[in-house]
């Protein structure tokens, strides 16, 4: 399991151990809140191609995480953060199509009635394409992009995948 706290709230992290699908991870908490493609970008920066917002692949490291989540530290953006999950724009419900930042489908971490695409609760409007979890509410939630929230980054040594990267530019709004 990956320990998912961080040493800080700065550049710095702490060496996590390994799972048996990846190498050991560091992660990074941002609490200054941007929009979802901003902190993906901002993840990416800590180091190129090696770095994006936490993946989450097991249930124990989503437990770690809920966990991490329910105590994040005052301050921090919204009081959530973003992490690497994202659905196509040609989803047809809310639970179609969610992947995480590695390219994989998404590991099943939501709740309540969670994914949803509120207010309407339908994708006709594809309103609620990105994944967070919040101190309130440590479980997957669906949720527009443009939110402003912190984020928790994950440095494994692999970049975001193609696909989903395609899928984050595709929110992104015009310059």
């Amino acid at each position: 399991m990956r320990d998912p706290t961080p040493a800080s709230t700065t550049r710095s992290a702490r060496q996590a151990t390994t799972s048996p699908r990846s190498p050991p991870s560091r992660y990074r908490l941002i609490v200054n809140g941007h929009r979802a493609w901003e902190q993906s970008d901002a993840c990416n920066l800590d180091m190129p191609g090696a770095a994006h917002l936490v993946v989450i692949e097991t249930p124990q490291e989503l437990v770690a995480i809920k966990a991490f989540v329910m105590n994040l530290p005052s301050g921090t953006a919204g009081n959530a953060i973003w992490i690497g999950g994202v659905q196509p724009k040609t989803a047809t419900s809310p639970s179609d199509g969610w992947i995480g930042f590695d390219g994989e489908p998404l590991l099943y971490g939501w709740g309540g009635s969670e994914p949803n695409d509120s207010p309407n609760n339908g994708e006709s409007d594809h309103a609620e394409q990105f994944v967070a979890m919040e101190k309130a509410l440590p479980y997957f939630l669906d949720i527009p992009g443009g939110n402003t929230f912190g984020a928790l980054c994950e440095c494994d040594g692999k970049a975001i995948d193609p696909n989903a990267a395609i899928l984050v530019d595709s929110y992104r709004p015009p310059p």
